[in-house]
């Protein structure tokens, strides 16, 4: 994360550096461009089983019992936040395409693999080259800390009495700077 070198910024101002990347002119609303996408992708019956929720701070997907997909998203004004709906919609289809009582069972590496894909999918598929460029650039950022992250836990769980000191190992290698009790977070 060369900026994050550049700008010595702290570990807690990742994501809005991420979101700050890459703004988009004008703010996207989700559904037209889950639908776009879906269609190119042959996934249109997960479409009617989705609701979305606009939030401003965090992402996810989830299921309820009635096998409704709920995704909570963040504006769409940033490659970012463009790349995070793709990826939030990757598990949305992981779900769907799963037996209600199967989705305990589902390995999360497997799902957050889909979900990574469908980011990278959804940039081939929708964006011109320039915005490719940085969704891309912006996806590699931070799939990196994402790296690092795997990294600090796998660590963790063959020492488990030192986790400030393993996390700031592991995530000053971003260039950032953190705060031991951070590692709490990851």
């Amino acid at each position: 994360a060369k900026w994050a070198h550049e700008e010595n910024i702290a570990m807690v101002d990742w994501f809005s550096r991420l979101h700050r990347m890459a703004m988009l002119m004008e703010p996207s609303a989700p559904m037209p461009l889950l639908e776009t996408f879906a269609c190119r992708m042959g996934l249109e019956p997960v479409l009617p089983r989705l609701s979305i929720a606009m939030t401003d701070h965090f992402c996810f997907a989830s299921q309820t019992d009635s096998r409704r997909i709920h995704l909570a998203i963040s504006p769409i004004d940033s490659m970012y936040s463009w790349c995070t709906l793709f990826h939030e919609f990757g598990h949305a289809c992981v779900y769907a395409s799963l037996p209600q009582n199967d989705l305990p069972w589902l390995s999360p590496l497997v799902d957050e693999v889909i979900a990574v894909l469908f980011a990278h999918t959804a940039l081939q598929l929708l964006c011109d080259d320039g915005l490719r460029s940085q969704g891309l650039s912006v996806l590699h950022t931070d799939y990196t800390r994402a790296c690092v992250s795997g990294l600090f836990e796998l660590d963790l769980w063959r020492n488990r009495t030192d986790p400030e000191r393993l996390y700031q190992n592991w995530y000053s290698q971003l260039g950032v700077q953190v705060e031991p009790e951070e590692w709490a977070l990851d």
